[in-house]
């Protein structure tokens, strides 16, 4: 059994650089129905999850303006 997909796709607003990412249909409803970013897509980085549905600075650039993020 195939789980349905959909494709989403960014631009930076900083640097212009495009991406796209296939998620989980069934994870992408529940972040539409309210659910926080980290909690409907547990599996994408932190940084995938900043580009694709937050703020669409790409990691090269939000590290440029914040620092890299330490463990």
């Amino acid at each position: 059994m195939n789980t349905p997909t959909v494709t989403i796709q960014s631009t930076c607003i900083l640097c212009t650089s495009f991406g796209a990412l296939t998620i989980k249909s069934d994870d992408f409803d529940r972040y539409l129905s309210g659910a926080m970013v980290q909690d409907a897509f547990p599996y994408l980085t932190a940084g995938q999850r900043e580009f694709y549905f937050l703020s669409h600075w790409c990691e090269e650039c939000y590290d440029s303006l914040f620092g890299e993020e330490e463990d």
